[in-house]
């Protein structure tokens, strides 16, 4: 049985929803998967320290961090974490970065899952494009911390931006994330 840990993020910028946990918490029963959900809060540091409690704690084969991003209009799994923190907004704890590194060391780390391949899953359902830069707000940060955390080990982490609830609906993106989910236990990608 494939263990996967799926995560999303708790609403932030003045807004009611987030949709990436509203996508995450929709993804139904996958055979052969245990399927475990987490919904982050929006906070630099916050989410890696719980993403890292939640991962001791559960042990999953896999991780899909999930954020919402309010300009694009197609799913995006992101290519590379930049080790970089920068926004126009505090998080939700009032924290705000102007360009500041997350930690030593390299500029920034490659996914863990092949996004190309993860895109063409996707596609299948919705709008899907390969994104080269997760941004440098939260869903950068927690990026970061998956893959330092899975860097070299048996673990594998991707993370993947969704439109905003008016682009695309939550229940669709759930269903193309169930595809994943397969395409992973089915050692597809």
């Amino acid at each position: 049985m494939l263990r996967i840990l799926m995560t999303g993020f708790e609403p932030f910028g003045g807004e009611t929803v987030n949709a990436s946990w509203e996508a995450v918490k929709r993804v139904g029963t996958v055979e052969d998967c245990d399927v475990e959900k987490m919904r982050l809060p929006v906070e630099y540091g916050r989410s890696g320290e719980l993403l890292e409690e939640r991962m001791r704690a559960f042990g999953p084969d896999v991780v899909i961090s999930c954020g919402v991003a309010g300009t694009r209009k197609a799913v995006t799994p992101e290519r590379y974490a930049r080790n970089l923190r920068k926004a126009e907004i505090p998080d939700n704890a009032g924290r705000s970065y102007s360009g500041d590194r997350i930690q030593e060391g390299p500029d920034r780390r490659e996914a863990g899952i092949c996004p190309d391949r993860v895109c063409e899953v996707l596609s299948e359902r919705v709008p899907a494009m390969v994104s080269e830069d997760a941004g440098a707000y939260v869903c950068n940060d927690l990026y970061w911390h998956l893959l330092t955390l899975t860097e070299g080990g048996p673990r594998r982490g991707l993370f993947i931006h969704v439109p905003p609830v008016g682009e695309i609906a939550p229940e669709r993106v759930a269903l193309a994330m169930e595809d994943v989910l397969r395409a992973l236990r089915e050692g597809k990608l």
